[in-house]
């Protein structure tokens, strides 16, 4: 989904707002297994992601722990950067190849400043991302293996299909093993029924 339709439709088809939101933004195209973003860095970029698929992860030792996946049509932005002035606890690395459009979060700001309707699409949009995190952590700390297995194949089927296993483990708390283990009674399940 490219920038300018999500955002038409965001804007209730306001093509001049649409136009003055998106004319920020650059075109930008990067190969699978690319860091585009380093942990410890302190880039104020949104990426909009029209194509492709990436994850936000970070190190803990020696394991790489998965945090989010973005695919067409999400935003990315380091909300510990640009609010509370710390490094970036993330890298960001392409899954696959991503067409993406990116620009400067005070860009986005001086818009917003100016038009009410480009203020409350980035409320939005970072109400949207607060929800994940929230969805992601009580399912952390309240639901089974399996139950945080069968919330990511609804909300994100095609993830399954797309990441590594190993992304997708350390993504739902658990390990490969484990994952295997969960995959395999939900398809005995199905057979069951």
């Amino acid at each position: 989904m490219n920038l300018y339709d999500y955002i038409l439709s965001e804007f209730e088809y306001d093509r001049e707002v649409a136009s003055m939101f998106c004319s920020v933004f650059e075109y930008r195209e990067e190969p699978k297994d690319k860091l585009l973003i380093k942990q410890g860095n302190h880039s104020h970029n949104v990426i909009f992601f029209e194509n492709g698929l990436a994850r936000t992860c970070y190190r803990k030792g020696s394991k790489d722990i998965t945090h989010f996946f973005y695919g067409e049509g999400t935003f990315y932005l380091s909300t510990e950067v640009v609010f509370l002035e710390r490094d970036n606890i993330f890298d960001i690395q392409t899954l696959e190849k991503c067409c993406m459009r990116v620009t400067q979060f005070d860009k986005l700001r001086q818009l917003a400043d100016r038009n009410p309707k480009i203020y409350h699409f980035i409320l939005k949009e970072f109400s949207r991302n607060i929800r994940k995190t929230n969805d992601k952590i009580y399912g952390l700390q309240f639901n089974s293996a399996k139950e945080r297995y069968l919330h990511l194949m609804n909300e994100y089927p095609d993830i399954l299909q797309r990441s590594p296993l190993g992304h997708i483990a350390s993504y739902l708390g658990m390990t490969q093993q484990r994952l295997s283990n969960v995959r395999r009674e939900y398809i005995l399940d199905l057979k069951k029924h």
